[in-house]
């Protein structure tokens, strides 16, 4: 038994809630949490859970702050801040914003990130307003919204397929994630869109089947995103069952101009690991419906894009910057999609060029829309 199972069991031995079905039923109180995520932590199966449900589990045992630190540290999660390390940090931050060389940008990002952290343990841990907190003018902390319960079932149930949980028939699990797939909430369908890559490992088969179904999805307010999930999964599913995978790229009724932009990164990469015939894949370039000009455009400065960073990174990065203010936000997302690709090759610029789209404008507000801002 290991030190956080050994831990948990001699507090739930002092506790009212002396069994897995007692304590799993107290902590959903506070978070989404099964029974099996419960019992896989005190058999010694889990042993790194997530913070939030351990969290949980601390609540409902009625844990004091020592105690619930002693828990955190044995999964090998942060514990919370003390208060005199709260002033600490506040004074550091006075000292850089006297420092001429550190720039309100660069200042803003270290207050954004500390906010994140203290306000989110004072949430967690329901420390009272007295406590010392970080504060400064016109920075708010993000909020920390618990899941939905579906939400956090469906990852612990892609938890337990992707760990292979012998007491769990993958079988199961994955008729369970098809029945999710076909008229599950958004956001499950997101979650089981991401895990394609890995589930396609696991079974194939059952992988390519939610895909499809996945791949017809269409949102009134997101519209076709899982859609662009489903292809830019695509080449993970292909290695495994190519002929298969290929009707996932062909252009569908209500595809958008994402989707398009996700088929084309998705077939390069597929010719340029030698996979997929160069003839073959431009079939279904050229297939997409993209109608508005600006957005057919697009699309073809983004296949520059990735071509010129496979063979002149140099060449890419110096398109890019021409063009990252270009009004049509299109092609900003098109120069934020291809610039990771030179991380490796291009450190530096890669990263001075990803970090302009976080900067802010006069008053302080992010400069760009989110979607340009989340890819950094």
């Amino acid at each position: 038994m290991n030190q956080l199972a050994a831990l948990l069991k001699e507090y739930m031995e002092r506790s009212p809630h002396k069994s897995v079905a007692g304590l799993t039923q107290a902590a959903q109180t506070y978070a989404p949490i099964s029974r099996s995520y419960v019992s896989h932590i005190l058999r010694g199966i889990r042993q790194n859970p997530a913070y939030d449900k351990l969290m949980a589990i601390a609540q409902a045992l009625e844990l004091n702050q020592q105690e619930t630190n002693r828990l955190l540290q044995a999964a090998g999660l942060p514990v919370a801040p003390a208060a005199a390390h709260i002033e600490r940090v506040q004074t550091a931050l006075e000292q850089l914003a006297q420092t001429p060389s550190v720039s309100a940008e660069a200042l803003q990002l270290v207050v954004d990130g500390m906010l994140q952290v203290v306000e989110g343990f004072k949430t967690v841990l329901g420390l009272t307003p007295a406590q010392p907190s970080l504060r400064s003018p016109g920075v708010q902390a993000w909020p920390t919204p618990l899941l939905p319960p579906e939400e956090g079932l469906i990852d612990d149930l892609l938890g337990e397929i992707l760990s292979r949980g012998e007491e769990h028939p993958l079988e199961a699990l994955f008729a369970t994630l098809q029945e999710a797939a076909q008229g599950g909430p958004w956001e499950v369908k997101r979650r089981v869109a991401e895990a394609l890559p890995k589930l396609a490992q696991l079974q194939a088969e059952a992988a390519l089947r939610l895909a499809e179904t996945l791949r017809q999805d269409y949102h009134p307010d997101y519209r076709a995103d899982i859609r662009r999930r489903v292809v830019e999964a695509a080449p993970a599913l292909y290695r495994q069952r190519p002929e298969a995978t290929l009707p996932l790229f062909r252009w569908r009724e209500q595809d958008e101009v994402y989707v398009a932009m996700a088929t084309v990164e998705a077939l390069h990469d597929l010719v340029g690991a030698g996979l997929l015939p160069a003839a073959a894949a431009e079939q279904y370039v050229q297939a997409l419906q993209v109608e508005q000009p600006v957005q057919r455009e697009a699309i073809g400065y983004l296949r520059q894009l990735l071509q010129e960073a496979q063979a002149t990174p140099d060449t890419a990065l110096t398109s890019m910057n021409a063009q990252r203010a270009h009004p049509e936000r299109i092609f900003r997302i098109c120069i934020q999609r291809v610039a990771p690709r030179l991380l490796k090759q291009r450190p530096e610029q890669a990263l001075e060029l990803m970090a302009y789209f976080l900067r802010r404008d006069e008053v302080g507000r992010p400069a760009e829309h989110q979607n340009l801002r989340r890819p950094v």
